[in-house]
């Protein structure tokens, strides 16, 4: 019986570099390091918006994983479930698309908020909020594909959820930054959560050539290399 070919790639001839780098993998790995830093910020200081921002790093990182890397089939319900794509291992969602906004722009953004979260409290904040915004996205693709759970939803639900429950109640950011840092927070947070349809789309082409791999294919329509999507 042929076994199915997990990292198809298009007939070019060529592997693009988006397609050799798995950086949800990596990421995975990461995630490791960045629980123990902030389990010792947890355990050995007091609870500060650093160790919440940490703990949501590596919120993130988990998340990604499950989203790309197991059960990793988030590209094909994305694009086919949601976009209702007719090529959906690389349109609207393709490789490159998901590594700048993943890597590019998600890596730097939760990074960014630990770096300078006393310069600039209101970042943290806009974190927070894109956090939340999986939150409500991963439970709104659900409903969308009619299915209970989609690669991201435990993690939305398991780690995000709880970090913006303890971010806003605990924290309390209008008596910590007072009004404008909060408003100001809000709106960042707004154009945060903004910026990845956007991405995705402005990055999306029919033709792309940084196709995704079987594995990532939404499980019933796995098929092997060269399938075409009736």
């Amino acid at each position: 019986m042929k076994k199915i070919n997990w990292e198809i790639d298009q007939d070019t001839g060529k592997t693009s570099l988006f397609q050799k780098v798995k950086w949800y993998e990596l990421g995975g790995m990461a995630s490791l390091l960045v629980l123990m830093y902030s389990s010792h910020l947890f355990l050995f200081k007091d609870l500060t918006l650093e160790a919440i921002l940490v703990f949501n790093f590596f919120a993130l990182l988990v998340h990604q994983f499950e989203e790309y890397g197991y059960p990793g089939w988030f590209p094909g319900m994305l694009n086919r479930r949601v976009f209702d794509s007719k090529y959906p291992l690389h349109y609207p969602l393709n490789r490159r698309n998901a590594w700048v906004i993943n890597v590019l722009y998600g890596w730097a953004l939760y990074i960014g908020s630990i770096v300078f979260i006393d310069r600039f409290p209101a970042l943290g904040m806009a974190c927070i909020l894109v956090s939340a915004g999986n939150v409500l996205a991963h439970i709104g693709f659900s409903i969308k594909a009619r299915r209970p759970y989609n690669p991201g939803l435990l993690t939305s639900i398991l780690l995000f959820a709880p970090v913006v429950i303890l971010y806003f109640v605990y924290m309390d950011p209008v008596l910590s930054y007072g009004d404008r840092a909060f408003w100001n927070g809000i709106l960042l947070g707004v154009i945060a959560n903004a910026m990845i349809p956007f991405l995705v789309l402005i990055l999306a082409s029919e033709n792309s050539p940084f196709e995704f791999g079987a594995r990532h294919e939404v499980p019933q329509f796995r098929k092997f290399k060269g399938y075409k999507v009736d």
